[in-house]
């Protein structure tokens, strides 16, 4: 049982001989290609100011009211019924916070990525509590709350601009995104 003929030549496909060493040197290769081209984490926290980007490449304005990491690592977001076009920049928002149309708990990912592109901190931010049950949720450890996808959050963004259908989820029923409303004159058409 000595080495089998060949064995030193790179070019042996035999996988008993050769294939792993192979297999372990492109997975390298790979992991080492990716985190080349993996981007750095987006910074944020409690106050930031978000855009979100429509399918028509304008944007509206969302807000980080609380970051829940016991919620799934989950953050709550207000957003507003204003629309950014083009270039801007934080002095050309005049919003009025207190009255979000929706206020939902989103997952992190295109926040942490920079789709959803920080463009300000607001120092006093409202309080949650104002449009959800936040002490009965932490109480219960959030057991039962619902956490929205970003990218489901993104297609109720772009439904409220008629940018999309208002009913994207039939199977979920007609009105699911009028559940992520906090009053009903939010919805398109409801005039």
């Amino acid at each position: 049982m000595g080495k089998e003929k060949g064995s030193h030549i790179k070019g042996n496909t035999n996988p008993a001989v050769w294939g792993w060493q192979r297999f372990r040197s492109r997975n390298c290769k790979r992991r080492r290609a990716m985190a080349a081209t993996r981007q750095r984490k987006q910074q944020w926290g409690k106050g930031a100011l978000f855009a979100v980007p429509l399918a028509d490449g304008s944007f509206t304005i969302g807000l980080v009211l609380a970051v829940e990491p016991d919620a799934l690592n989950s953050f709550i977001g207000a957003f507003y019924l204003h629309r950014l076009h083009d270039e801007f920049t934080s002095e050309d928002l005049t919003i009025d916070f207190p009255s979000p149309m929706a206020v939902q708990f989103v997952t992190r990912d295109l926040l942490d990525s920079g789709v959803w592109k920080v463009i300000g901190c607001l120092e006093n931010v409202p309080d949650p509590g104002a449009y959800l049950p936040l002490t009965e949720m932490k109480r219960n450890r959030f057991v039962g709350v619902t956490i929205r996808g970003s990218g489901i959050v993104r297609k109720f963004l772009n439904a409220i601009y008629g940018l999309g259908p208002w009913n994207a989820y039939p199977r979920m029923g007609e009105d699911y995104f009028d559940g992520f409303l906090l009053h009903p004159r939010f919805k398109p058409g409801s005039d």
